[in-house]
């Protein structure tokens, strides 16, 4: 039948045969043997079902990865300082505004505490890494640094907050069981307040329990304590407020904030522009051709 038709001739004899030719017609325009045209024509609806699940596969799953860049997107909003209450590095995760967000991280080799990027997102890193996407990338490990940071530092103000506290009123920090001593909300609120422009709430006494009573600050339990202990209690807790507003840890969480806000518009911005592509570049484990 002849030399294996190359690419232009078979799109020559599609276009032939939408025309109305027939196969020997097609042959004596091509300078081609009538079978090589015959037996292309007879197998080429089931070339182009093949093609056609083909590219079907191919949109599915760019489908998928520019879903899974919005699923990305939505990640990279980082929580609030004040909901990085964090009092244990060593769980490596904590949950923030409701239990289905969750911020993850590990140390990396050199120390540093680094945001972890859940497995569900390698495609995407493969399909960045292969079409050399760099900018983007560098952008994602600024990201996943500066979050790291930003962990670290609350994680150090929450402890150096509950630390001073219980030294500044010489109490411990302890459940909500009735007994003396300072309560979680104590050192929570000053740290809170201390990351937020919330308005302050109002100190108030709203129970008692023999010779305590329980000092509250708008809906938080402070402490329970004496009588004679209230007022010296609100001081420390109005001056704990102010002086880790001022705080140099503080400070560079509060940086960080503003560091990560604008790295998260940028990316977003490089990501929509990368999902925006008609053909989706580089590849991955999961690419139909693999």
């Amino acid at each position: 039948m002849g030399e294996r038709l190359i690419a232009d001739e078979r799109k020559l004899i599609d276009q032939l045969g939408e025309q109305g030719y027939k196969a020997h017609e097609i042959g004596a325009k091509m300078g081609r043997d009538t079978r090589t045209v015959k037996h292309y024509l007879k197998e080429r609806p089931r070339q182009r079902s093949v093609e056609l699940e083909s590219q079907l596969r191919e949109l599915d799953h760019r489908d998928d990865i520019y879903s899974g860049i919005n699923n990305l997107k939505d990640k990279l909003q980082f929580p609030l300082p004040e909901e990085l209450d964090i009092t244990d590095l060593s769980k490596g995760e904590r949950a923030y505004s409701f239990p289905s967000r969750i911020i993850r991280w590990q140390q990396a080799d050199d120390g540093r505490y680094m945001v972890k990027l859940e497995d569900e997102f390698s495609p995407i890193m493969e399909h960045l890494r292969s079409s050399r996407r760099k900018r983007i990338l560098d952008m994602l490990k600024e990201w996943q640094s500066i979050g790291g940071k930003s962990i670290v530092d609350c994680h150090r103000l929450r402890g150096d907050i509950q630390k001073e506290a219980e030294k500044q009123t010489r109490l411990v920090t302890i459940a909500d069981s009735g007994q003396r001593g300072l309560l979680e909300g104590f050192s929570w609120t000053i740290y809170r307040w201390s990351l937020c422009n919330d308005r302050e709430e109002d100190y108030k006494v709203v129970s008692k329990l023999h010779d305590l009573c329980l000092l509250h600050w708008g809906i938080y339990n402070l402490a329970w304590i004496r009588d004679d202990e209230v007022e010296r209690i609100k001081d420390i807790h109005r001056r704990l407020i102010g002086y880790y507003r001022r705080v140099s840890t503080t400070l560079e969480i509060l940086e960080g904030k503003k560091r990560l806000t604008l790295l998260t518009e940028s990316l977003c911005h490089s990501l929509d522009k990368f999902a925006s592509l008609e053909i989706l570049p580089g590849k991955c484990h999961l690419c139909p051709a693999n």
